[in-house]
């Protein structure tokens, strides 16, 4: 009983009292319930501000971690940009002395070949009979080397 015998007023009933007592136990129990009830919307307000932390953390380490592969990314692929630079200024440079090479042994067979015409014209003019001469002794030692190749046979 809530009233105990001490607070008994003999003015109010015995079913007066009653009333009063399970008023009173009614109020009793909605001030637990709603103790507990505060004290449950507190630890729900504290897990879910525990958990939007956790969730705001995770962000950002997810965020941290993607700018980083990011940056190691870009580091990369610049690293890759730069060899691929470099092999490309070493082909170029390779390219260039092969074709400049080449241009001076165009050049110097060029030279050589003006240089061959200018002396067979230069002596077919000036030596007519020379020049036979020449062709018939050289075909003469080719017949002989010939000749002396068989016999060694």
């Amino acid at each position: 009983m809530f009233f105990s015998s001490s607070f008994y007023n003999p003015n109010i009933s015995h079913h007066d009292m009653r009333i009063l007592q399970s008023l009173a136990l009614k109020k009793r129990e909605t001030l637990q319930y709603q103790q507990r009830s505060y004290e449950a919307q507190k630890l729900w307000e504290e897990d879910r501000k525990s958990l939007e932390r956790k969730q705001e953390e995770k962000r950002k380490e997810w965020k941290s971690y993607v700018e980083k592969k990011r940056k190691r990314e870009n580091n990369m692929n610049t690293m890759r940009m730069e060899e691929v630079k470099q092999n490309l200024r070493q082909a170029q440079s390779l390219l260039e002395a092969r074709l400049t090479e080449r241009d001076k042994r165009i050049e110097e067979m060029i030279q050589q070949t003006e240089g061959k015409k200018v002396s067979i014209e230069h002596d077919q003019l000036v030596n007519p009979i020379g020049n036979l001469t020449r062709v018939i002794m050289l075909t003469f030692l080719h017949r002989i080397g010939h000749a002396m190749v068989n016999l060694c046979q």
